[in-house]
């Protein structure tokens, strides 16, 4: 069992690694939710 700590330590990183991979594919991620927003506010 891993103490408290540990848990959130490990996701912690977890998140910072996410927020680097977001980053890299923020405008690919950016250009997808306009689309998507403009095909919604088009419904």
């Amino acid at each position: 069992m891993l103490s408290y700590s540990e848990k959130w330590s490990r996701e912690k990183n977890a998140t910072s690694i996410g927020l680097n991979l977001f980053a890299d594919n923020k405008s690919a991620i950016t250009g997808f939710k306009d689309r998507s927003y403009v095909l919604l506010k088009e419904l």
